[in-house]
């Protein structure tokens, strides 16, 4: 089998786990208004390095309001849309020029966003290389489809606009994302 760019594989299954879900809340997720803007989306290029390095360094302070269990993208989502950010955060994401309510649920639409089209992109790299695909390949296949689409149920269909207008951009941020349990 020809290798398709294993890190872009590795890469989806490492930024699905990198956004933490907060408290849990009740009300539900909709994707039926816009949250990003190009603003959002380029401070959050232009600074992610320096910003990845403070919230790296702030870990003991916001440690304390992530949780891991149970977590599934909708349910992350909505936490995030509902959980007011610490200030901590807050002014943390005003320093690098983003929305200091909204940046944490901003960054997880753009990482879900790139998700999944780092998954449509992968498939079509597949499709095009005229590969013969195996029973269990092509099974895998049709789940990574469906995994992508569901993700992309989740976004806005603006918001998912501007992630593929900057999915080169954004790929290379999340890619290079350090997570508390990395080291240099």
């Amino acid at each position: 089998m020809k290798k398709i760019k294993m890190n872009k594989m590795l890469f989806v299954f490492f930024t699905l786990t990198l956004m933490l879900s907060f408290y849990s809340c009740s009300k539900s997720w909709t994707s039926d208004k816009a949250i990003l803007t190009e603003d959002a989306v380029q401070n959050f290029i232009k600074h992610h390095t320096e910003l990845n390095k403070e919230l790296l360094s702030s870990h003991k302070e916001i440690k304390p309001f992530i949780r891991m269990s149970d977590f599934t993208p909708k349910k992350a989502l909505t936490n995030l849309q509902n959980i007011p950010t610490p200030e901590i955060l807050k002014n943390l994401f005003k320093k690098y020029g983003l929305n200091g309510n909204k940046a944490v649920l901003q960054i997880t639409v753009m990482q879900y966003g790139i998700v999944a089209y780092t998954m449509d992109e992968t498939l079509e790299e597949i499709k095009k290389s005229g590969e013969e695909r195996n029973k269990k390949q092509k099974a895998s296949d049709i789940a990574v489809a469906n995994y992508a689409k569901k993700l992309k149920t989740l976004i806005n269909t603006d918001d998912y606009k501007l992630i593929k207008k900057y999915h080169k951009e954004l790929f290379e941020v999340f890619n290079n994302f350090k997570g508390w349990n990395e080291t240099d």
